[in-house]
């Protein structure tokens, strides 16, 4: 993020993260910047599950599919590609990852037993995002190529 104001030029950009920041017009236009015109920006993220009217806390400013769509190309880039996962599929990820996450916490605990406790704090906060996540986000991906603008020729 620190980053984003200052670079310029690249044939691409990827920006990986569950965060509110991408339906804000701000977070595409500066993801935009750093990619030449016709480069290519990579976003994975996400969007509300339909029927979805009452958001988590944390998580109200998670769009539609619609809405999510509309804000990545809102600058007039084109979608080459959407990859939308499957519950099965994002299950089966968070599943593994929580394994994994537990898995050493465990080590941890039996390393700092002192700490044990906030290890195993940490993995029941990870457990209650994911069940948050699954009950409000479905995760995907997006391949955009950033077009041309009338400022980006030369004068």
């Amino acid at each position: 993020r620190k980053a984003l104001p200052h670079e310029r030029g690249y044939d691409a950009v990827v920006y990986a993260a569950l965060s509110p920041e991408i339906f804000g017009r701000h977070c595409v236009e500066s993801l935009r910047e750093c990619v030449r015109p016709g480069g290519y920006i990579v976003i994975d993220d996400g969007f509300l599950i339909d029927g979805i009217d009452q958001k988590p806390v944390g998580y109200e400013s998670l769009q539609t599919h619609d809405s999510t769509v509309a804000a990545l190309t809102a600058h007039g880039d084109r979608i080459l590609r959407e990859v939308v996962q499957t519950p099965e599929s994002w299950h089966a990820d968070d599943d593994r990852i929580i394994g994994l996450i537990r898995k050493r916490a465990e080590i941890l605990a039996a390393k700092h037993p002192e700490a044990a406790g906030m290890f195993h704090e940490y993995v029941r906060t990870q457990e209650t995002e994911c069940e948050t996540l699954r009950s409000v986000h479905v995760p995907a991906s997006w391949l955009l190529q950033r077009t041309e603008t009338p400022t980006d020729r030369p004068s």
